[in-house]
């Protein structure tokens, strides 16, 4: 389980790590699911969803170009980069697990075709993503008091590789698919001594949306769906992480929800031969709204916590997203946004994340 934020990871002292083994008691079994939970949040924020890597990628009112006019909308080349950063909290009856990330990742479509008989679109690409993430676990000393062992702390290095394909129709209609493996090196914390343990995450994910224009306003409503799986393998710890035992964790995020997009104007379509690249270029903002649930598919060697753990990421929780995207020079668009999560179950699951980026078409 995962908490993240866009700062660098926060150091625990050895004085600080000392004056916590009575108050947080956890064996090193238990660092394992917080690993695992980790290299996993990373692998799905890493594939996020279309609109988080790439920006806004539809506008009604210059979908249907005029013959002659696909690169001028629609230009062969496509690269972009962004900046995530997650902040994530999960409460247990036993413990409190918390895990800091932020991570860099940068893209490139490799192919882009136009369909003029029927205006599709079809992009596939590359995409690349290095990470660090700071995890911790904090005990209930209520329920686990005065257990001589100190609490867990996990540094990981992580780093992914991706491939995309999307195919948009001429209304927008569009179905995003996604393939990923990613690894994560991760530094425990244990009797103030720091062993490491590698982990493998295979992950891939489909979203689907249909965008519909609201009557003659700037407006859309996009439902969207999206479905990610992500198998991770832990391997067996090493130096003083040793006691940590290899373990597989396969999980499926579900996600329901819409966007309302609001596209700045663009010139009618009687004008466009005369116009420049820059006036197809609006400003776009959205706010969207999901459901999202994980559903834990297989599991092998989980830890002590492993019931509650599995029982919290069956719970349901929302998410709301404000995002914008502005022009800023020719055949330019920086993009951003922001997330918050928040656990329909009372407070179990609660987060703050977002990225910013910059797309360059030409």
């Amino acid at each position: 389980m995962s908490k993240l934020f866009f700062y660098t990871m926060v150091g625990v002292s050895l004085a600080q790590a000392q004056t916590s083994v009575q108050a947080t008691p956890f064996t090193t079994n238990e660092v394992l699911a917080s690993t695992s939970d980790a290299q996993q949040e990373f692998a799905l924020d890493s594939i996020a969803n279309l609109h988080q890597r790439n920006g806004e990628l539809y506008n009604p009112q210059i979908a249907a170009c005029i013959p002659g006019q696909e690169d001028v909308i629609f230009p062969k080349q496509q690269v972009w980069s962004r900046v995530q950063f997650s902040d994530l909290e999960n409460r247990l009856d036993q413990a409190k697990s918390q895990h800091q990330s932020r991570q860099i990742q940068v893209g490139a479509d490799l192919k882009r075709s136009f369909n003029p008989s029927n205006q599709s679109r079809q992009t596939a690409g590359v995409m690349l993503s290095i990470g660090q993430t700071n995890s911790t676990l904090d005990s209930n000393p209520s329920v686990l008091p005065n257990q001589n062992r100190i609490s867990p702390e996990v540094q990981a290095q992580q780093q992914a590789v991706g491939v995309y394909y999307t195919h948009y129709t001429l209304n927008g209609e569009y179905v995003n698919t996604v393939a990923q493996w990613s690894q994560s090196t991760a530094k425990t914390t244990r009797d103030i001594s720091v062993g490491s343990q590698k982990s493998n995450t295979l992950s891939a994910s489909v979203q689907w949306g249909k965008p519909h224009k609201i009557r003659r306003s700037n407006w859309l409503l996009e439902p969207q769906v999206q479905v990610t799986v992500a198998h991770t393998q832990s391997q067996s710890g090493t130096g003083n992480a040793s006691s940590l035992a290899a373990s597989d964790l396969t999980l499926l995020r579900a996600k329901i929800g819409g966007r309302a997009t609001w596209n700045g104007d663009v010139p009618e379509l009687s004008s466009r031969l005369t116009i420049g690249e820059s006036d197809w270029r609006p400003t776009t903002f959205y706010l969207a709204a999901y459901i999202a649930q994980d559903i834990v598919v297989s599991q092998a060697s989980r830890a002590q916590l492993a019931a509650q753990d599995i029982e919290l990421k069956q719970k349901p929780w929302l998410e709301w997203v404000a995002g914008v995207q502005q022009p800023i020079r020719e055949g330019s668009y920086l993009y951003g946004q922001v997330v918050y999560q928040k656990s329909l179950s009372g407070g179990a699951r609660q987060g703050l994340g977002g990225n910013i980026g910059l797309r360059v078409n030409w």
